[in-house]
């Protein structure tokens, strides 16, 4: 049974990973703005109920700049995206570290990491919304 498991894991990983790549080239060839393919991309729920901004309006937009190489576009799409780069980059590098990093992956898979990210989350909505940025 334990080698179904395995194999049942490792086909989910591998389909996450495909659909991970075809999402970035969908974002590297087209951008989200554009009038023509644009309004196939999703839009956000709470700026369409609301009218403001959540903290991850801009992240499509953000995404096709940095695969473009533009690092200060993506940066005028959503500030936001260095800190949730950061983070998952530190999630995933975390991943699996020896008993050395122990206490940097308790702090990336814990509740510590998280609440420190959700806080900065809703902070950013705030601050986004009463900047207007």
């Amino acid at each position: 049974m334990r080698a179904d498991n395995k194999r049942h894991s490792g086909l989910i990983t591998v389909t996450v990973i495909v659909a991970v790549i075809l999402l970035l080239c969908l974002y590297g060839m087209v951008d989200p703005q554009d009038t023509q393919w644009g309004k196939y991309f999703p839009k956000c729920p709470v700026k369409l109920m609301t009218g403001l901004q959540c903290p991850s309006c801009g992240l499509q937009r953000s995404l096709h700049a940095l695969l473009h190489g533009d690092f200060l576009g993506a940066l005028r799409c959503n500030w936001f995206i260095i800190f949730s780069l950061l983070y998952l980059g530190g999630v995933l590098a975390t991943r699996r570290c020896s008993s050395r990093w122990q206490s940097l992956h308790n702090f990336f898979w814990g509740s510590t990491g998280a609440a420190i990210y959700i806080t900065l989350y809703l902070l950013w909505f705030v601050i986004r919304n009463v900047l207007g940025i």
